[in-house]
């Protein structure tokens, strides 16, 4: 009986964990977001970064979402990447087996815009050529950008993160960025091209 009490014990521990671990967005994946976006995205002229209001890994942001959809084989992706922990990776497919909704906590020097799907859509309701209107909003913006949740390490300082950044119907790039933590910021250790267009 002692036994079982101890399995059920240990059973919801690692239920509660899990639960808390893929629930909301980390103050610390914005940290990670933040320096991403900054050190990749926020070059001279740009003054405004515009971003899907929810998690999406791996595609591009005016893409329907496709729920059959995943990573690449994780260990093809660790092949390409030795130096990615297991437990990074695992603590990615948990967070982002889900969307999540993003809040404006981010540490940038330029504004930031959220935008819902169907915003998106409005003012870009054709994909190959509406993004005259897009530009025209947001003159300065790099595109819209899209992003995952943040997989880290026990010790949080790697961290595995998704960007996405469509500029036009025929020009975007989708990366996985691994990162490590140095005393003030995550430094980008690699980057592994995820899709073209």
């Amino acid at each position: 009986m002692r036994e079982f009490i101890k399995l059920v014990l240990i059973g919801l521990i690692v239920w509660v964990g899990f639960e808390s671990h893929a629930g909301e967005i980390e103050l610390q994946e914005y940290d990670v977001l933040s320096d991403v976006i900054s050190q990749k995205y926020i070059r001279a002229g740009v003054s405004v970064i515009v971003m899907l209001s929810a998690t999406q890994c791996c595609m591009p942001p005016l893409e329907k979402p496709n729920p059959n959809w995943s990573l690449q084989p994780y260990s093809e992706l660790k092949r390409q990447s030795p130096d990615l922990l297991s437990e990074t990776l695992d603590d990615f497919k948990v967070k982002n087996a889900s969307k999540k909704t993003l809040k404006n906590r981010f540490s940038l020097s330029s504004e930031r815009v959220l935008l819902s799907r169907d915003q998106l859509k409005n003012l870009i309701p054709d994909a190959c050529c509406g993004w005259k209107s897009f530009y025209k909003r947001y003159p300065t913006a790099p595109g819209i950008i899209t992003v995952s949740r943040v997989g880290f390490n026990h010790q949080k300082n790697q961290a595995l993160v998704y960007v996405g950044n469509q500029k036009q119907s025929r020009e975007g790039l989708g990366v996985l960025y691994i990162l490590v933590k140095t005393e003030n910021s995550w430094i980008i250790q690699q980057e592994l091209e995820m899709w073209e267009s």
